[in-house]
């Protein structure tokens, strides 16, 4: 399958389409494709990630959808999926003990349901149980390429770092995904230092010491994001500060 064809878009600043842009937040998204996508996927994009996004490229729905956002995430056209699924084949395979310690703490048999939902690639499309899951195809996607992975959706979105190295480039590459109609999903560029999802708590409980090095690199963005997502009170600003624990159970 072909690129959509990213134009430019032409319109002056005085412009009734530069208008509308701003106008629903997307101020770095200039291709007419975009446009487009944002027009009918725009009230499934999170809305603390509008200013951020600068290009969004829609994939073809037939199971493969995330394998091919991920791909594009990378660098590639979006029906090089066959290469993901490869690549994510391969990690498990060099790192078993790892990954069956993870999935299977998750929920007993999920190793075994895990790797054989990968393993599939016929271009007729694919059932369901052959579909991306998350979290954990989110670790092994950061793991094997060393970068981070954001998963935006407007019922919560998520950071994945890599789950047992630290960085190893001082400025690693970040992907993002956007989940939207319930079982799909799409590519999207976000650019400067938008505030970076919460950290998939499968991530905060399985890390390495060394990959605690990811955290403390993005803790400012982290927890802006946190602070935009549970803003204080003003009646919270006159309270003395406590000290307490806060553990996010929720899964994706």
């Amino acid at each position: 399958s072909k690129k959509p064809n990213m134009q430019r878009s032409r319109s002056t600043k005085g412009s009734k389409k530069n208008e509308t842009r701003d106008n629903h937040g997307f101020p770095l998204v200039k291709g007419e494709e975009d446009l487009l996508t944002i027009k009918r996927l725009g009230p499934q994009i999170p809305s603390d990630f509008h200013p951020y996004i600068s290009r969004m490229q829609d994939v073809i729905p037939d199971g493969h959808c995330v394998y091919r956002s991920v791909a594009v995430g990378l660098g590639y056209p979006e029906h090089a999926w066959p290469r993901i699924r490869h690549d994510l084949l391969l990690e498990i395979y060099l790192n078993e003990s790892v990954w069956t310690h993870v999935f299977d703490r998750w929920d007993e048999g999920d190793f075994i349901r895990i790797r054989d939902s990968i393993s599939w690639h016929s271009v007729e499309g694919c059932p369901e149980s052959h579909w991306m899951e998350m979290p954990h195809v989110g670790l092994l996607i950061a793991q094997r390429y060393n970068i981070i992975l954001h998963v935006l959706s407007i019922q919560g979105s998520f950071t994945y770092f890599p789950l047992t190295v630290g960085p190893i480039n001082p400025r690693p590459q970040a992907i993002t995904t956007l989940h939207v109609n319930r079982s799909h999903y799409i590519h999207v560029k976000l650019e400067s230092d938008y505030p970076m999802p919460t950290v998939n708590p499968m991530w905060s409980a399985h890390r390495t010491l060394a990959a605690e090095q990811w955290e403390d690199m993005y803790r400012p963005r982290l927890q802006h994001y946190h602070s935009i997502v549970n803003p204080k009170k003003s009646s919270d600003r006159h309270k003395a500060p406590s000290i307490h624990l806060i553990e996010d159970s929720s899964k994706t």
